[in-house]
């Protein structure tokens, strides 16, 4: 998001708009082919290997359904011009929680990736 952003601004001068569209949690097959996910057994991640596996292929949380984050981004680009766009599940959390402290983000990422477990 950092570069698009300095992107929009440098651009600005020279009458070019640069929409950043910030995407959340969508469904998707991406990850799908990577069931034989598999740590090295001297791997420091070994104790969160399960969370890591179902976050690998695609588990997780709710998701907004490809069809509904197609219609919103097509809008989006259609209405927006220049700016931010957040569209999918969890980019309000994510847009609000740059005012968190940092300890509370890091927590809350390590308890929904299996960080914590390592």
């Amino acid at each position: 998001m950092i570069l698009s952003e300095t992107l929009r601004l440098e651009m600005a001068s020279f009458g070019v708009k640069v929409l950043t569209v910030v995407t959340g949690v969508v469904n998707s097959n991406l990850g799908s082919e990577n069931t034989g996910f598999q740590l090295p057994l001297t791997s420091l991640y070994k104790g969160a290997e399960e969370a890591i596996r179902e976050r690998a292929l695609g588990g997780g949380g709710a998701k907004m359904s490809t069809e509904e984050y197609c219609e919103k981004y097509v809008k989006a680009v259609e209405r927006e011009s220049s700016g931010q766009v957040w569209i999918g599940n969890s980019t309000t959390a994510v847009k609000w929680g740059k005012y968190l402290p940092a300890s509370a983000i890091d927590s809350l990422v390590s308890q929904g990736t299996g960080l914590d477990q390592v």
